[in-house]
């Protein structure tokens, strides 16, 4: 029976044999038609699996991810023509960390101005559509990363754990201060709040006299900013009365009698100023 006089369901029939055949040849895998003429397939190098027309695999259709990779290597560039775009002709201040380049979509590892080190290939950073996702904000510090970043301005971590940079970790300073804060506020700049105070109101203050300040004195100074934090986690709002806006903090239990158990506890006596503590 010649090819005119078969049944629609006939002709279909073999026009799917035949691309399934061609589709067989080429070394690619049929996943499954979408609709009467338009297929899924993947190629041979497990590319993303890709729709196409039978009539398009016909003409020579192939996968778009294997035609990317191949116009790239007909335009490969030297590694110095590479070095010399990332590290002077972007402006960004980057520097190339790869010695040898394979092709446009070949991986390079890059160092940003700021010392994060990430990957990419060349069309996205010649493209300007790859810079550094640590500086962007869109990567998931890992837990090494932090501890590196809060270590190289001195700091430690004491933390082991680390989720995200809203949640909070434990930091010790330069000068000894273990404190709790989150990497978000850290990588803004902001650090000890303990050296903070001092430094404005200690022996680091260019008018300091010795330390004649008294205890209790220094010790409620050093609640203002517990007092503003727990003020602004209340939205203002004192939980007994209801009452919104200006609010005076005060303790259930007198505050100089909580500072002289404290001290009877640990066996220090209350000495006249903060100065005769060593």
């Amino acid at each position: 029976m010649k090819n005119e006089s078969k049944c629609r369901m006939c002709r279909r029939e073999d026009r799917i044999n035949r691309f399934k055949k061609e589709v067989k040849k080429e070394n690619y895998k049929f996943v499954d038609f979408v609709t009467e003429e338009r297929a899924v397939l993947q190629c041979e190098k497990f590319h993303d699996k890709y729709e196409v027309d039978m009539s398009k695999f016909f003409d020579g259709g192939r996968c778009p991810q294997c035609a990317i990779q191949k116009r790239a290597d007909n335009k490969r560039h030297t590694i110095d023509f590479i070095k010399n775009h990332i590290e002077f002709e972007s402006g960004t201040g980057y520097k190339l960390l790869n010695s040898d380049y394979q092709s446009n979509l070949s991986k390079l590892k890059i160092e940003c101005d700021k010392g994060h080190i990430y990957t990419t290939n060349f069309i996205n950073f010649y493209n300007n559509k790859s810079r550094c996702p640590y500086c962007a904000g869109v990567v998931k510090y890992t837990y090494e990363y932090v501890k590196w970043y809060i270590e190289s301005f001195g700091h430690e971590l004491i933390s082991k754990k680390y989720e995200n940079n809203r949640s909070g970790i434990m930091v010790r300073c330069e000068r000894g201060h273990e404190s709790e804060t989150t990497f978000g506020s850290f990588l803004k700049g902001h650090r000890c709040r303990l050296c903070s105070y001092e430094d404005v109101r200690g022996e680091y203050h260019h008018n300091w006299k010795g330390g004649v300040t008294t205890l209790n004195k220094f010790l409620r100074e050093l609640l203002h900013d517990w007092k503003e934090d727990s003020l602004k986690a209340t939205n203002y709002t004192c939980d007994i009365t209801g009452k919104n806006g200006y609010l005076e903090v005060h303790h259930k239990y007198p505050f100089h009698s909580m500072v002289s158990e404290v001290l009877i506890d640990l066996n220090i006596t209350n000495k006249e100023s903060v100065g005769d503590y060593s």
